[in-house]
């Protein structure tokens, strides 16, 4: 999988939680953009889960 595959998802992520926080509830910016960017970090890592496992398993039946 290539990397803008990732991050891009990631970075939309962190800004539709910022933006959906803030028209929802009235939490200060910064826990605001910490609970986005902790959002992005778990779309980051399952995506990167994905990535790695699809990465081997591609590997695995090349080497057969």
């Amino acid at each position: 999988m290539r990397t803008y595959m990732i991050v891009i998802p990631s970075v939309i992520v962190a800004f539709a939680a910022n933006a959906a926080l803030d028209i929802l509830t009235d939490i200060p910016m910064l826990l605001r953009w910490t609970l986005a960017i902790a959002a992005s970090l778990v779309v980051t890592l399952v995506l990167s889960t994905i990535a790695n496992r699809r990465q081997r398993s591609i590997n695995s039946d090349q080497a057969k």
